[in-house]
C-alpha cells in the first residue's frame, strides 16, 4: 500500500467527502500512486486535492475534470462518487488515448525542426514555452508522456493546444486522426526537400577537383553571410 496523508477526521467531512474520498483513494491504490503522484496526474496541486477530498473546498468544474481523468472515471464519475455510485471507468473516447498522446508527442520531438540548422526541439524548451502561456507542463511530465509512464500527467486539451502551438501544427493533431496524419506526411515532406537540397549539392560535387570543391565552398559561404547566417568553422 503506499503512504497516505493522515485521514482527516470524520465528524470534519460531510457524508458526500467521506463517499468521495474513499473512491479517489480505491483509484489512486490501484493504479500505485502515492496522493502527491495522484495530484501531479490530474496537473492539480497537493494541497488543492486535499481540501476537495475533505470537503473544505468546493470542487471547480476544472478542477472536477482534472480529478476524473487522474481518477481513470468517465465524465461524471466525480458526481457518481459524491452520491455513493461507483465511478464508470473512462473509454479511451471520453479522454484521449495515452499510448497515442505519446506517439505523437514523440513524432513531433524526433521530426520538427525548430531552425534551418535542423535543430530539434528539447523538453526544457517546450516546457518553457508553454510556461509563458500560463500552461504547466514540466520537462519531466513531457518525458512521462512519450514513455506512456504510469506517473504520466492527463493533459487537458487547452495544454495539448498548447503543445500544438509551440510545434506549429494544427491544435486538433492529438485528439483528431485524420489531422494527425495530414501533420506527419507535412512534416515528413517539408523535412525531405531539406534533406535532399543538401543531398543535391553533394551529388554535384562528386568527382570535383580540390580547387573546385574550394571554390563551391566560398560561394556558399558568400551566401550564408548574404542572408546573416554563422560562418561555419572548418574542422579539417
Amino acid at each position: 500500500m503506499m503512504p497516505t496523508d493522515p485521514p482527516p477526521q470524520p465528524h470534519h467531512r460531510s457524508p458526500e467527502a467521506q463517499r468521495l474520498d474513499h473512491h479517489l483513494n480505491a483509484s489512486r491504490e490501484r493504479q500505485g500512486l502515492s496522493w502527491a503522484a495522484f495530484a501531479r496526474k490530474g496537473g492539480i496541486s497537493e494541497e488543492a486535492l486535499r481540501y476537495i477530498r475533505t470537503g473544505e473546498r468546493k470542487a471547480r468544474q476544472s478542477s472536477i475534470e482534472r480529478i476524473e481523468r487522474a481518477a481513470g472515471w468517465a465524465p461524471g464519475g466525480f458526481e457518481d462518487a459524491l452520491n455513493g455510485r461507483t465511478p464508470r471507468p473512462a473509454q479511451p473516447s471520453d479522454h484521449y488515448k495515452i499510448e497515442q498522446v505519446a506517439e505523437r508527442l514523440v513524432f513531433l520531438f524526433n521530426n520538427v525542426r525548430k531552425d534551418k540548422h535542423g535543430n530539434l526541439h528539447t523538453p526544457e524548451e517546450v516546457s518553457e514555452a508553454l510556461a509563458r502561456t500560463k500552461l504547466e507542463v514540466s520537462p519531466t511530465d513531457l518525458d512521462n508522456i512519450m514513455t506512456a509512464a504510469k506517473e504520466a500527467p492527463l493533459l487537458s486539451n487547452e495544454a495539448l493546444e498548447g503543445i500544438a502551438r509551440v510545434f506549429k501544427v494544427d491544435k486538433s493533431y492529438f485528439t483528431d486522426d485524420h489531422v494527425a496524419e495530414s501533420v506527419r506526411s507535412q512534416i515528413r515532406f517539408v523535412n525531405r526537400l531539406q534533406d535532399e537540397g543538401v543531398q543535391q549539392i553533394a551529388m554535384r560535387t562528386e568527382g570535383l577537383s580540390d580547387q573546385s570543391r574550394q571554390l563551391i565552398i566560398g560561394m556558399l559561404d558568400r551566401a550564408r553571410e548574404a542572408e546573416g547566417l554563422p560562418k561555419i568553422e572548418n574542422n579539417e
